[in-house]
């Protein structure tokens, strides 16, 4: 979810990522529950994870950055038209942004269900539009490559 807000004479892209996941666990014979949420405000995020309610990391906004060694320059599998997902933010959170973008974007070959409503009200104009697509995806033969704080996935 993100929307945009104008604070002043700025505006402020704020959006939230929330992952949530269960399994069963055949060795400790219960289930898990894993939990991740991203807040963001511009290009400031905050993550925390959760397994079964407790929190096992949180990040506050940070810089952070990951570096290969030995890293070959001239990779050709890397092309130019692949989406760059930034590690400032950490390695699961550029991994899970990808992902989602990656499955996002091969679900909308299918037909796409859009609702908008629009109003103005105190010379304020709103708006409101969902658009749902109804897909079944996969995400086959991952390949993850990380350069210059970037990292690449390729899904096919």
């Amino acid at each position: 979810m993100s929307n945009a807000r104008k604070v002043g004479s700025r505006t402020e892209i704020a959006s939230k990522t929330n992952l949530s996941a269960s399994y069963k666990s055949k060795e400790l014979n219960k289930k898990i529950k894993h939990t991740y949420e991203a807040n963001a405000i511009n290009k400031k995020v905050n993550t925390e994870t959760k397994i079964n309610g407790n929190t096992i990391s949180y990040l506050p906004a940070m810089n952070l950055r990951y570096s290969i060694a030995n890293q070959n320059s001239n990779d050709s599998s890397l092309k130019t038209d692949q989406i760059k997902h930034s590690l400032r933010n950490g390695l699961w959170h550029a991994y899970l942004t990808a992902l989602l973008f990656e499955l996002s974007d091969k679900a909308h070959k299918n037909a796409v269900n859009l609702s908008n409503i629009s109003e103005i009200f105190n010379n304020l104009s709103q708006n409101l539009t969902r658009e749902i697509v109804s897909s079944s995806i996969k995400c086959n033969n991952k390949q993850i490559m990380i350069r210059e704080n970037n990292l690449y996935l390729r899904c096919d």
